[in-house]
């Protein structure tokens, strides 16, 4: 039952015109995480889902790009990295300035966002107008962002490593479903932001 008669538009978070000119040179095993290492954004999940992924993938190179805010929970994740043997595979960069960033998008394959919460995550649409495809939940307004199927793959339990190693899998398995995705991906950026 609708509240208001009211006309509701959706403004978008807007992007510089140089997100659009980022040169891909894609790393097919690269996957790409950026925002705060915290238990909001869930990062411990792409960990224990790269202990997945090493067995099919034992080139994978995932990068946890962003600042510590929860000093516990990243001792919980550095831990977590430890003890399922992932050093040479889960890379810590720290926060990166904005060259770095367009620098991380220039060559990912995937971008992984995890998120128990989100609203309009900048990040997705850097990632969408660089023309990389996102596995993320399917909550808040990610599903607004990134179609499902389409120009990324949206994950139903952000909780479970099984379905996010699976995802992920889904796209680097098939380089054709992926590019068709970052292709879809950056169109729709083009649309929306």
């Amino acid at each position: 039952r609708a509240k208001t008669r009211a006309m509701i538009i959706d403004i978008w978070n807007s992007l510089s015109p140089s997100a659009y000119c980022i040169n891909r040179v894609e790393d097919t095993n690269k996957i790409l995480f950026l925002g705060w290492l915290n238990p909001r954004k869930n990062p411990i999940t792409i960990v224990q889902a790269s202990a997945i992924l090493i067995k099919k993938f034992p080139d994978i190179k995932v990068r946890l790009c962003g600042e510590a805010s929860d000093p516990v929970y990243f001792k919980q994740l550095k831990q977590q990295i430890n003890e399922l043997d992932l050093v040479d595979t889960v890379e810590l960069p720290g926060r990166l300035n904005q060259p770095a960033v367009r620098e991380e998008l220039a060559n990912a394959a995937i971008l992984v966002l995890p998120s128990f919460q989100e609203n309009a995550p900048m990040v997705i649409a850097e990632a969408m107008a660089a023309g990389i495809p996102i596995v993320a939940s399917d909550l808040c307004g990610i599903p607004d962002m990134v179609e499902d199927g389409k120009s990324g793959l949206l994950l139903r339990d952000p909780t479970d490593p099984s379905e996010l190693a699976d995802t992920i899998d889904r796209l680097l398995s098939d380089n054709e479903l992926r590019h068709a995705q970052g292709d879809s991906a950056k169109h729709r950026a083009e649309q929306l932001f």
